[in-house]
């Protein structure tokens, strides 16, 4: 299929669509086909990609559809009906002309006769007719009366109707604690409060998953756990991306996946950023929450069990204390940015190729990366491990706790930078010392030695920055 012939066929199907919605559509695919175009694409392989013009229709709901287009077919039905109801007096108008001319013809036969007999006939014909015409006027209010009640009733059901939808669409599935939302996550309510995804209490864990949005992360004194989006929700994102919410074991689900991962343009060009503003109660169990493209904030102190926060492509940032039993921030394009100190028993931090930032302490730490570097600020005894493939590692020490450090590696080297005396497990004299096939691992002990890290450094370099020193 040709591009002019999948763009007419999909011109054609959008005709029963509002006007706006369907030129946004028509317009998203020829800026699609000529991106295509300028990369030596071909028409066949963007038609193909796409899909079919009947399955892209199909997934378009109703609301989309011109209202003119709903009124004409409503228009149809009542024409319709007003055409039936026509005919139906039409009938009885003919059936009653028949009866009166029956009714004239036994009067002509009777009015030959002579007499009484002339006069009873006339009276009998007179009498017949009368009853014909009063069986006649039954029939005929009968038909409007049924009319009339038709009518009435099509009224109350659609009374009833909007009762129904008033009260909250009792007859659609709803989840008991979530206020305003349905089953598919969709606000029964936009134009009262269009950016509220959910608020409830009586919820001991959340986990969250966005594709393109950001998320703002903050707990404070409350009982509810709320979300809320920094805009409303478009046409196009509310086909795609309508976050759905469901409750497990008190744990809140929200996921906000992308039905249409190939094609994010046709809804998102020229949209300001979509953000999910998630406030937790004090003292929360279990926080998870992951982005593939959008970045996790922290705006204020968290205090939870288990912390769990993930990206792909986005950055994790924070400058106010985290305390968990649990902790994990990881990416893996994306950087770590933790301004403040880490209180957890166990932190985990990892990146494949961002950078990462961060400030550590307690039993056990480690931070790993590939290719990015590694920043850490040790605030007070502690024991981790810190890796890298090819990236730079950094230590600062942030009070004369000393530190006892191994490191190993191919090609970097390792300085320590302090005028305390070192102590070496290899006998070296010097502050600084680079690794090499034959001698690859160095272990190094200085001050107090109260933070104990491991480094390993395949083409890294490691340096030691003592209480007070630098560069």
């Amino acid at each position: 299929m040709t591009r002019a012939e999948y763009m007419e066929k999909l011109a054609n199907a959008l005709k029963a669509y509002d006007e706006d919605f369907a030129l946004d559509i028509i317009g998203d695919y020829r800026r699609h086909f000529d991106e295509a175009a300028a990369d030596g694409r071909s028409e066949e392989s963007v038609c193909e990609e796409l899909g079919s013009v009947e399955d892209f229709i199909r997934d378009i709901p109703e609301e989309f559809k011109k209202s003119s287009f709903k009124e004409d077919t409503d228009k149809e039905d009542t024409d319709k009906k007003d055409a039936d109801y026509t005919d139906d007096l039409g009938k009885l108008a003919s059936d009653l002309g028949k009866l009166v001319n029956e009714a004239g013809k036994m009067a002509g036969k009777a009015g030959k006769a002579a007499g009484k007999a002339a006069i009873k006939a006339a009276k009998s014909a007179d009498s017949a007719i009368s009853r014909f015409s009063e069986v006649i006027s039954d029939t005929i209010n009968e038909a409007i009366g049924n009319k009339t009640s038709d009518t009435v009733d099509e009224e109350k059901e659609t009374d009833e109707a909007a009762d129904m939808h008033s009260e909250g669409n009792a007859g659609e599935a709803q989840f008991e604690d979530i206020e305003g939302f349905t089953e598919n996550g969709e606000s029964e309510s936009d134009e009262a409060n269009p950016l509220v995804v959910c608020s409830y209490t009586g919820i001991k864990g959340l986990k969250m998953s966005v594709v393109e949005a950001h998320v703002e992360l903050t707990q404070a004194d409350t009982d509810a756990v709320t979300i809320t989006l920094s805009r409303p929700l478009t046409k196009k994102e509310k086909m795609y991306m309508s976050p759905v919410v469901t409750i497990e074991d008190g744990i809140l689900k929200v996921k906000q996946e992308n039905k249409n991962k190939t094609f994010s343009f046709i809804y998102n060009v020229g949209n300001k950023p979509l953000i999910y503003y998630v406030n937790v109660p004090d003292k929360f169990d279990k926080i998870n929450i992951s982005t593939v493209s959008g970045s996790i904030n922290v705006q204020s102190e968290i205090e939870a069990d288990s912390l769990k926060l993930s990206s792909v492509s986005g950055s994790i940032n924070t400058e106010y204390e985290l305390h968990a039993e649990k902790l994990k921030l990881n990416t893996v394009s994306g950087t770590v940015n933790v301004a403040a100190q880490l209180y957890a028993k166990k932190q985990d931090i990892s990146s494949v190729s961002g950078s990462i930032k961060a400030v550590v302490a307690g039993e056990s730490f480690s931070a790993d990366t590939v290719s990015g570097s590694v920043r850490l600020s040790i605030a007070g005894p502690c024991d981790g491990k810190v890796s890298t493939v090819s990236g730079s590692i950094v230590i600062k020490l942030l009070s004369d706790i000393g530190i006892d450090i191994k490191s190993s590696g191919m090609s970097g080297s390792m300085k320590l930078m302090t005028d305390k005396h070192v102590d070496w497990n290899n006998g070296e004299d010097s502050n600084t010392v680079h690794f090499g096939f034959s001698k690859s691992d160095r272990h190094a002990v200085f001050g107090s030695a109260m933070a104990r890290v491991t480094t390993s450094a395949v083409s890294g370099s490691v340096k030691v920055y003592d209480f007070g020193k630098t560069e």
